[in-house]
């Protein structure tokens, strides 16, 4: 999951308070238990907080280049990574370690803002370039990722993964927004790019803020990756395509060096996820199921799934749950 935040100051060369920096990251501590680093220069602040998904050893953000002029803090996965690291090993790059972010730091080197269109996965992610004087922000496309911003009173443009942890900033205000209150209980969220705060921000889904230090703040503009593209297919093809796709699109997301597992509930979707890990995998997947009482209490139908699977159900807490005679 990972967390990440920062404060651009607007001059470019401004001072930026690591504490106030670390208070910002310490809301996300929940999102990254696991590391937590920041860099801070002369107009900017990036921290980071770690969930350890690929390479425990290494990959501590925020992630530098060869010789430092490049800084980014990443959250998300890229799924196709190794195709990725192909075609910037064959451009010259040298990889320090396996994760993620050091394959992206240099996908920005080669090809900046655009560097998007080689990604398959979720992601948000904030570079500074100390050379180009750039700073952008960017969210994937299918808007997994979290990603809010704001302006404080001092002109200071703040981000972080989630918008509690903006009420670290004591120049921030903090005014309900009276015209987002009736969806968030009629819906039970807020619509983007709103949030219940009227000065801060919901970065929408496959857009990006790109502009130079000292520069006015730019409006976010949709980024240049591929639009998605309406198909429409007799039902039976429509479903045959979906089973084809769903053997790869599921092992790639259980590249992992710590263990992993997956929710499963009694209907359609979290049942087709495990059966396809399940056959991607040479030893037992681990399931998780919440249930509750009532009618809709799907956790019969979910242990019969993990039984059918060879699965290892456990319950909310962690614990085995008994499987269905």
């Amino acid at each position: 999951m990972c967390g990440l935040a920062g404060i651009f100051h607007p001059s470019g060369a401004g001072r930026v308070e690591a504490a106030l920096l670390r208070c910002i990251t310490n809301k996300l501590r929940h999102r990254g238990p696991d590391w937590a680093g920041f860099r801070v220069e002369p107009g900017v602040g990036l921290d980071h907080r770690r969930l350890t998904i690929n390479d425990p050893v290494d990959g501590e953000q925020p992630t530098c280049n060869e010789d430092g002029s490049i800084a980014i803090a990443f959250s998300g996965k890229i799924y196709n990574i190794p195709d990725l690291r192909g075609k910037l090993q064959a451009s010259g790059h040298v990889f320090r370690d396996h994760c993620d972010t050091d394959a992206i730091i240099h996908a920005w080197e080669s090809w900046g803002p655009a560097c998007q269109d080689q990604w398959s996965g979720q992601f948000a992610f904030a570079p500074w370039d100390r050379n180009r004087r750039t700073r952008f922000l960017a969210r994937d496309h299918s808007e997994k990722q979290p990603f809010y911003d704001a302006t404080d009173r001092i002109s200071r443009f703040v981000f972080a993964s989630e918008p509690s942890a903006l009420a670290a900033v004591p120049t921030l205000p903090r005014t309900p927004d009276p015209a987002v209150i009736g969806d968030f209980f009629v819906l039970r969220y807020v619509l983007g790019p709103a949030s219940i705060v009227r000065e801060v921000r919901k970065m929408p889904p496959a857009h990006c803020l790109l502009w130079r230090a000292g520069d006015a703040m730019p409006e976010p503009r949709r980024c240049s990756t591929a639009p998605l593209q309406r198909v429409t297919l007799p039902e039976a093809e429509a479903a045959e395509r979906v089973i084809g796709l769903l053997p790869e699109v599921t092992a790639r997301r259980l590249v992992a060096d710590v263990p992993l597992g997956s929710f499963l509930s009694g209907g359609i979707d979290s049942p087709a996820v495990v059966a396809f890990a399940v056959c991607a995998r040479t030893t037992a997947l681990d399931t998780v199921t919440t249930g509750f009482d009532g009618r809709e209490d799907e956790s019969p139908d979910a242990a019969a799934v993990a039984a059918r699977c060879g699965t290892r159900p456990h319950d909310p807490a962690g614990a085995p749950v008994p499987m269905p005679a």
